[in-house]
């Protein structure tokens, strides 16, 4: 039922069915003072918890069990998620119609969508013969303990269902092109010097936009005035002011579209773990923004006619650059599968027994960034009159940076025991069946693929 990838032992790899009357006490129809019965089929946790009055769920008996006693389990399935208590011995695998034990004739199987089996600063406790599992991934170990010392599984197989795959990273907008509001103004025609003939103003759309186009030059009595240069990287040059009788130049567009945003980092091969988070995936970044488009350069002002006092015209301003392309998001890492978390200074004691996983989930792929947006265009220069040169056009804005591709997130990784700081784990006969590791989330950045998850039957994180 539960394919396995890789299988590794340690110690002597041996899984015994113990099979008897009763194997520690309370077989046939006597009813032992310190033992406690539980029955999925027959039981009822209204009853005492007795032989012929057995608890239905292992809570119950849990709940009404002193120190030193021992709660026998009939084989069925119980939905529930076990929260022990020190000193307290669970045995499963008994038959319910008279208590004789055969663990492979009465398996009892305890199951959960968080986790199975929990401790938290208890201690003395054993768990002999029971079917452990997840019935879907789970941030948590199937067995988690916290603070827990002296701990025991005997004869126990534990299942963690796989992992959930990471979703997807978001592929956003592209970057505004700002053709209206970014557009260089036009600058004044020809004509008498009173008022000076200015030169457009460079487009500008707002602080979200590109960088702002320079200012068209003023037109002279003489010789035109030079447009500014436009902001930014790589920005256009103002065009040069016309002689007397002549045009101004032109404003030049920058000589290069905006940097391209970096790639978002990829996600790791383990992301974190807490006892009251769980696990916690290692998604991949955002890409990064591209760099907004330079403005371009305002047109040079026209020569005037000093003979006639007109004054030439006023260069169009530079184009407003381009917003730089959004970043793609990041792909979310994939969870884990985690048969047992042993972490808080807990110590636990394992024998006879299967650590199962079925593999960790992929992480997600990161979006790819998004184009960025165009320049405005350079706005007119104003028109020559009477022999007076006409102004420059000024140059359109630069295309906006491509955003940068999310990171893809890391795969889940597929772990039999987990040790954290301050755990202690040994085991005797476990035989460990590690479900392959999550991959690595694509990306359309070589650079920021995630990466595959760990695989390893025991994995201990100072």
């Amino acid at each position: 039922m539960f394919a396995a990838v890789a299988t590794c032992a340690v110690a002597a790899c041996s899984h015994a069915n113990v099979t008897g009357p009763d194997n520690g006490g309370g077989g046939g129809g006597s009813s032992l003072s310190n033992t406690l019965f539980v029955s999925a089929t027959t039981g009822n946790d209204a009853n005492a918890g007795t032989e012929k009055a057995p608890f239905v769920t292992i809570a119950a008996a849990i709940a009404a069990a002193a120190s030193g006693q021992t709660i026998k389990v009939a084989g069925g399935t119980y939905r529930e998620s076990i929260v022990l208590r020190s000193g307290i011995t669970l045995m499963g695998g008994y038959n319910p119609s008279g208590w004789q034990r055969d663990t492979a004739q009465f398996p009892t199987e305890v199951g959960d969508s968080v986790m199975a089996l929990y401790g938290h600063g208890v201690s003395d406790v054993a768990v002999d013969g029971f079917r452990l599992s997840t019935l879907r991934s789970s941030r948590f170990g199937v067995v988690t303990l916290d603070s827990s010392t002296a701990i025991e599984i005997r004869g126990s197989t534990i299942y963690a269902a796989k992992g959930d795959s990471g979703a997807s990273g978001q592929v956003f907008q592209s970057g505004d092109t700002l053709w209206a509001s970014g557009e260089g103004w036009p600058g004044l025609p020809a004509g008498i010097c009173t008022p000076p003939r200015t030169g457009g103003d460079g487009g500008s759309a707002d602080a979200s936009g590109g960088s702002k186009g320079g200012t068209g030059g003023t037109g002279g009595l003489a010789g035109g005035f030079d447009g500014s240069t436009g902001a930014g990287a790589y920005s256009g040059a103002g065009g040069k002011g016309g002689a007397s009788f002549a045009n101004g130049a032109p404003g030049k567009a920058p000589s290069s579209a905006g940097a391209a945003g970096g790639p978002g980092a990829p996600g790791f091969s383990f992301g974190t773990f807490g006892v009251d988070s769980g696990y916690v995936p290692s998604s991949g970044h955002d890409g990064d923004y591209g760099a907004t488009g330079a403005g371009g350069g305002g047109g040079g002002g026209g020569g005037g006619n000093a003979l006639l006092l007109t004054c030439g015209a006023g260069g169009g301003g530079g184009g407003q650059g381009g917003e730089g392309g959004y970043g793609g998001q990041g792909g979310l890492g994939g969870y884990a599968s985690i048969g047992v978390v042993v972490s808080g200074a807990s110590q636990l004691q394992m024998d006879n027994s299967v650590v199962e996983t079925a593999g960790g989930g992929s992480g997600g792929t990161g979006g790819g960034g998004q184009p960025g947006g165009h320049g405005g265009p350079g706005g007119a220069g104003g028109a020559g009159a009477v022999g007076a040169g006409s102004g420059g056009n000024g140059g359109n804005g630069g295309t906006g940076g491509r955003g940068g591709d999310g990171g893809g997130g890391g795969g889940g990784p597929s772990i039999g025991v987990l040790v954290l700081r301050g755990g202690a784990f040994k085991s005797n006969g476990v035989t460990f069946r590690i479900g392959p590791p999550g991959a690595g989330g694509a990306s359309p950045s070589a650079l920021a693929t995630g990466l595959r998850g760990d695989s390893m039957a025991v994995d201990t994180i100072h």
